[in-house]
């Protein structure tokens, strides 16, 4: 979703993108790595921050619109 609407500047659909992989993160945290060890934490917390890192590069937030722009 987020490198969709960065590629079709539609920002909302960007913050949706966001919102899903902010949830994803969470699960992570709280269901998926509770009952794992150690190792196994700090390698996903890597890897996922990893991902986030590639996709805040490849997606960046699109600009906003200014009020010249919304009206036409």
């Amino acid at each position: 979703l987020m490198t969709f609407s960065s590629r079709r500047h539609i920002r909302q659909i960007w913050f949706v993108g966001a919102a899903l992989l902010g949830i994803v993160v969470l699960k992570l945290l709280l269901l998926d790595l509770s009952q794992s060890g150690t190792l196994t934490r700090v390698i996903s917390f890597i890897g996922s921050g990893a991902v986030m890192l590639v996709i805040a590069y490849l997606a960046p937030l699109p600009p906003a619109l200014s009020g010249t722009e919304k009206e036409s």
